[in-house]
């Protein structure tokens, strides 16, 4: 839920404009990969909790995997991204930490749901 959430909050800050992991500005969208990857996650983790289907919390741990990769290289190349800025201070914001925090807890309920024992 909060890789979704996290999408719509502020990635980055340019003076008094709010830029959100969806874009904007002339900056890069890519909460819209997170949105994606949380939604699909969502829908999976209710699948898995109503089967016992095991590829299903592998497909969890693998999509929160991915939401980490993006959140962290966005983190990562935020010096670069923020340049991009005019404004003399350009900063992160907490979206991307959000997201960050929903993605490594995708993966943990990933395989929480791997370790539950089988009926039967």
């Amino acid at each position: 839920m909060l890789l979704v959430v996290g999408a719509f909050l502020p990635w980055f800050v340019r003076g008094d404009e709010r830029v959100s992991g969806l874009g904007g500005a002339g900056t890069p969208g890519d909460g819209r990969i997170t949105l994606g990857l949380g939604a699909a996650a969502l829908v999976l983790a209710s699948l898995a909790i109503a089967t016992t289907r095991r590829v299903l919390p592998v497909l969890i741990v693998a999509l929160g995997c991915m939401g980490v990769f993006v959140t962290l290289i966005d983190w990562a190349l935020a010096p670069g991204i923020l340049s991009l800025f005019e404004s003399p201070t350009p900063h992160v914001r907490y979206g991307i930490f959000v997201s960050m925090t929903g993605a490594v807890l995708a993966v943990l309920g990933g395989v929480m749901l791997l370790r539950r024992p089988r009926p039967g």
